[in-house]
């Protein structure tokens, strides 16, 4: 009689924001999650000494925390703080207006009264000026900006930090007119707590109540860098770069180069390993195998696709959970490597969905989910379920950075003895499996749509591709002419644009507040290669990537209608995935007064008489609700237009629409200059999926 294992993998990454030449860091992240995600994750472990869990720390990650921890790093956004508000130029000054507030307002904003009041002012001058910081940002004080400098330093601070430090208490309670001393005495503070990231970790690991693993080193999608043709295995109609990438051999240094970075820092080899995005390819595989990783985890899609078998889920059940919940042994002839697949429903909920329940709800859905699970399988076999995913991009999305949904579930989980709370490594050394797959029947894809979308088929990122491509050999053919420390520079360039987030960020379905700043320094990494070889740099890499048109508006142009945007549900506004079941993508053109809303169902969205859609539109997004509501019902085919009015949604009209197969189209007069919109999916009166709030278009 076996308990139920149950495995954590929480995944803590960040892309490379510095440029190796000049050592500038363009972006804060590492420095501001650092602050909020990735040591309070770990600490919170210390309550709970049976609680066993697995942190993966990608190399890019760990060297820019090693970075910080020096005490010399500086970033753009650090570099704005520094200044004292009388000595900044108005170009900062803009800059500091526009891009200080690049946080979840809803919970780390609101609840501060003098932050809320700046953002309130910056927004009401923002539609007056027409969005032109240079002006507003002529109608704020030193003192404003001051206190907006150090609010947004200080929003960014954990839950557990602003709740048992003294200083960042007295400067929540302060709230305003904060001195140039409180300034420079926070910005200390963050490197403090860096400092202290590596080390814990380090005793963690140590104690052996976590376990490390790590991923190639920046981050590459391994199965493309092996060769870009594996796309095709899930699309085979996809469109391909002009250029077949196919260099192996950067897979495996990226694999080297994390192993020797990992070992250098914990003072031991990665015993497994989370392939980047969770792309796996036969090709890839056998990179893990050569160099003796013992374990890797992906995506059950990507076991369901292998063995060509694919469950049903009935009440968030699997059919045949046996098959899932269990690890798999690939086998080749260079060896074996074993394989674990993640719950993607139970990862995806705490990934998306319990950041909207309170946290004591959350955790015991959570624990229910996962006793219902334990019902279902016979308890003569060890069976584990893996829960995987992002590690810190999703807990700004909670109340208190996610603490006390962790805490309270915690707190329920370890007190159940049926539950054994496991690293992999240790569950392997428990247990083995004869369950083989052969490495020849892997399925080549990745965490998303089981395939290589998100980073490969579109123009622009097929554009970045065949840049990488060119500039690759352009080292090959000439590196003989350089010294050895200038030949590690150009390659060091050409290892960190094989990066995945540059391509996750090019083109159609993923998009930030800074793609522009994705796209330079891709670029950027391009053009040093050029420079290192003393060769001109191409044009293509002198202006953006994205000067064509995305090729799904092409269509939409021909019939009259301009501003097209695309707002794909496989992805979440900043870095986090979202697993639509429901829709694929919701596009919004103009033509005259006239808005075109076009939605389009996901092929598996299981068709229910009793769902009914309903977009919320709003001119103002501090106050969503606030203006118009679009029903489509499926029990009548009806679709409605209602208003807000005196706290109640008053029925104006009903609206024309076009349905064919998957997708809904309506047009409806509007006369806005900017709208949100907030797209619900109901069941029964009960809401089952909502994506996303807060999505902003400009007419």
């Amino acid at each position: 009689m076996y308990k139920l294992n149950l495995a954590f993998i929480w995944h803590m990454h960040q892309p490379l924001y510095k440029d190796i030449i000049t050592s500038k860091y363009l972006m804060p992240w590492v420095r501001l999650h650092a602050i909020k995600d990735y040591l309070d994750m770990l600490l919170i472990l210390e309550k709970y000494s049976n609680m066993k869990q697995t942190f993966n720390l990608v190399p890019s990650l760990l060297e820019q925390l090693e970075d910080y921890s020096k005490g010399n790093v500086i970033d753009n956004y650090l570099e704005l703080s520094l200044i004292e508000p009388k000595n900044l130029s108005l170009p900062q000054k803009a800059k500091i207006l526009e891009f200080f507030f690049d946080l979840n307002w809803q919970n780390m904003i609101y609840k501060y009264p003098r932050y809320r009041e700046i953002l309130e002012k910056r927004e009401s001058l923002r539609k007056k000026y027409n969005n032109n910081y240079f002006i507003l940002s002529n109608e704020f004080s030193e003192q404003e900006i001051l206190d907006l400098t150090v609010w947004f330093n200080l929003a960014w601070f954990d839950y557990t930090w602003i709740s048992n430090d003294n200083f960042l208490s007295y400067l929540v309670n302060k709230n305003s007119n904060f001195s140039l001393d409180d300034r420079n005495k926070l910005i200390i503070k963050q490197f403090e707590i860096i400092k202290k990231i590596i080390p814990e970790y380090k005793k963690f690991y140590n104690n052996k109540q976590v376990e490390l693993t790590t991923t190639p080193y920046y981050h590459p999608i391994l199965p493309l860098l092996c060769d870009t043709n594996s796309f095709l295995i899930a699309n085979p109609d996809g469109q391909l770069p002009n250029n077949r990438f196919r260099y192996p051999e950067d897979c495996n240094i990226q694999i080297v180069r994390a192993i020797q970075k990992f070992e250098k820092i914990f003072d031991k080899k990665p015993i497994g390993m989370w392939p980047s995005e969770q792309s796996v390819s036969p090709e890839s595989i056998e990179y893990f195998i050569k160099n003796n990783i013992n374990w890797v985890v992906t995506d059950e899609g990507i076991l369901f696709n292998t063995i060509k078998h694919f469950p049903k889920r009935n009440n968030e059940l699997l059919d045949n959970p046996e098959i899932l919940y269990k690890p798999y042994i690939i086998q080749s002839s260079k060896g074996k490597i074993n394989i674990f697949f993640r719950d993607i429903y139970l990862s995806d909920m705490i990934g998306f969905s319990y950041s909207k329940y309170y946290y004591k709800d959350a955790a015991n859905d959570l624990y229910s989910r996962i006793k219902n699970i334990q019902n279902t399988l016979d308890n003569s076999y060890p069976y584990i379920i893996t829960i995987a995913l992002d590690g810190e991009n999703c807990w700004e999305y909670y109340n208190n950075d996610g603490y006390d949904f962790l805490n309270e579930f915690y707190k329920i989980i370890s007190q159940d003895n049926t539950i054994d709370l496991i690293t992999i490594s240790d569950y392997l050394k428990k247990y083995t499996t004869n369950s083989i797959i052969n490495i020849n029947d892997l399925y080549s894809g990745s965490w998303i749509k089981s395939d290589f979308t998100t980073w490969i088929g579109e123009p622009i990122k097929n554009k970045a591709w065949d840049c990488l491509y060119e500039a690759r050999k352009i080292l090959l053919e000439n590196e003989n002419k350089l010294n050895q420390e200038e030949r590690n520079k150009a390659w060091e360039e050409i290892y960190i644009a094989e990066g995945s987030d540059w391509f996750w960020w090019f083109g159609e379905g993923n998009s930030s507040t800074h793609d522009d700043l994705f796209d330079l320094q891709f670029r950027l990494h391009l053009q040093n290669v050029y420079k290192i070889l003393n060769l001109n740099i191409p044009e293509i890499l002198k202006s953006s990537l994205y000067i064509d048109k995305h090729s799904y508006e092409i269509n939409y142009i021909n019939k009259g209608w301009s501003n097209i945007r695309k707002y794909d549900f496989c992805r979440h506004l900043g870095t986090m995935y979202h697993n639509s079941e429901n829709f694929n993508y919701l596009i919004y053109a103009k033509k005259n007064n006239l808005l075109l809303i076009e939605i389009e169902y996901s092929k598996i969205y299981n068709y229910n008489k009793n769902d009914r859609v309903e977009i919320f539109i709003s001119d103002d997004l501090l106050h969503l609700y606030s203006d118009l509501k679009i029903v489509f019902c499926n029990s009548d085919f009806s679709l409605v237009l209602f208003k807000y009015h005196k706290e109640n949604w008053i029925k104006i009209n009903k609206i024309d629409f076009f349905l064919e197969k998957n997708k809904l189209s309506l047009e409806i007069p509007i006369n806005k200059k900017k709208i949100f919109f907030d797209l619900k999916l109901f069941r029964d009166n009960k809401l089952i999926e909502e994506l996303e709030k807060y999505i902003e278009y400009n007419l």
